[in-house]
């Protein structure tokens, strides 16, 4: 069976497609209903067992071309559909411009949809957004059947720039690129988004697996034909991803590392660290049991299963702090997904390492590094979101006071 094209996809994964209540929910499942007779029109079969099975073929070649003359008046009734759009934002310009506004009266262009002569052009571009194979009965009687391309189209506004050029420019023909291309039928949104984008040689994405990306090395001359013209919003989309990936690479420095050991306490017995207990810093003797707060070297909140009775050298103190320094910084790197600088992620890696992972994870302040325009009731800016974290075993800290407040200073370093 032919692969479902991923603007169907996309339709049938919508809200307005699943959510009975969207007032958008009858007229999408109908167009989606419309799609799928036309994409999958062959009948079922059964074999000699009774088995249901489907067809040798997608669809009958009269099937096909109708199918195709289908995609293409769509298309066109798309193009007239903004065609009229821009057309009316231009005659809202050429209002406000006769009512004493900035803009300047000038003669309709339905080309160029721009009224004033020096108001650079908006563009309307066409591209192929996907091919699909298609196998297509051509003989009935003879059973003579013919693998066919189906193409799906796209479009795309592009905008120039305040000086009326081009910010991405044609690829050249002769000059090889990387580009993102998702083969698979399930790519996930990211690199849906990205099909196409043509990458930085330095930074060039590891395929996915999962949804079977990955960037293909071709010339421009095989990307224009494929592609067209490189895609300004794709390429944004690529700025925006390896902004987020700055974060899933940074580390923390060296001062964070000794910021983050300074407020860890340890306590130690002939040299070895041993257990203790993390609200009143004092060993817990051994052969009792383990308080809810039973801690080791430096910060380690003993987990079940885990067994220092015999306590730890430094070395094994300080190869434990590491893997739970580590342990922290991945949960920095998964739940920021903005940029950030240095000094803001070693204070969100000293006190995910105070809370833990799901600390963060479900935490306000994520929240608010993530979101510029989040609001909270309960914490009404990031500074008293942040300094909440203050308890140890449900009772105020006045350590965890004096923690958090230096945490608040070093993320805001710099600001």
């Amino acid at each position: 069976m032919m692969k479902t094209p991923k603007f169907l996809r996309k339709m049938m994964q919508s809200n307005a497609y699943t959510n009975r209540s969207n007032p958008d929910f009858a007229q999408t499942n109908e167009k989606v209903t419309e799609y799928l007779q036309m994409f999958y029109p062959g009948s079922m079969e059964f074999d000699a067992t009774g088995k249901m099975k489907g067809p040798d073929y997608d669809m009958t070649l009269e099937q096909f071309e109708e199918l195709q003359r289908k995609i293409q008046e769509e298309l066109e009734e798309r193009i007239a559909e903004i065609r009229r759009s821009l057309e009316d934002d231009d005659d809202n310009d050429e209002e406000e411009s006769e009512d004493g506004g900035d803009g300047e009266g000038g003669d309709a262009d339905s080309e160029s949809y721009a009224k004033d002569k020096d108001k650079p052009e908006v563009e309307i571009r066409v591209f192929i957004s996907e091919i699909i194979p298609v196998r297509v009965l051509l003989d009935e009687e003879n059973e003579i059947i013919d693998l066919r391309n189906l193409e799906i189209f796209d479009i795309e506004i592009i905008e120039p720039d305040e000086d009326g050029d081009d910010p991405i420019p044609d690829p050249d023909p002769e000059k090889f690129y990387y580009v993102w291309s998702c083969n698979g039928d399930n790519p996930c949104e990211v690199c849906e988004e990205m099909d196409g984008t043509i990458l930085d040689d330095d930074h060039v994405p590891k395929p996915h697996p999962n949804c079977n990306c990955e960037a293909i090395r071709m010339p421009g001359s095989e990307y224009k034909k494929k592609y067209g013209k490189p895609s300004a919003k794709k390429q944004q989309k690529y700025k925006e991803l390896k902004e987020k990936e700055k974060v899933r690479e940074m580390q923390l420095s060296e001062k964070g590392m000794e910021f983050l050991k300074g407020y860890e306490n340890k306590v130690m017995v002939d040299g070895r660290h041993v257990i203790y207990d993390d609200a009143t810093g004092k060993p817990v003797p051994e052969g009792q049991p383990l308080p809810p707060g039973a801690t080791i070297g430096y910060g380690h909140l003993i987990k079940p299963g885990e067994d220092f009775s015999k306590g730890l050298t430094e070395k094994e103190a300080m190869d434990l702090f590491h893997q739970d320094v580590r342990a922290a910084e991945n949960a920095v790197r998964n739940y920021i997904d903005v940029p950030i600088s240095q000094n803001k992620f070693d204070a969100l890696v000293s006190l995910t390492y105070n809370i833990g992972a799901g600390g963060l994870k479900e935490s306000t302040i994520r929240q608010y590094v993530n979101n510029p325009n989040f609001k909270s009731n309960a914490y009404p800016t990031p500074e008293s979101a942040w300094k909440a974290w203050n308890k140890t075993q449900g009772k105020v800290s006045n350590g965890l006071i004096n923690r958090r407040n230096d945490e608040w200073n070093l993320f805001i370093a710099n600001d």
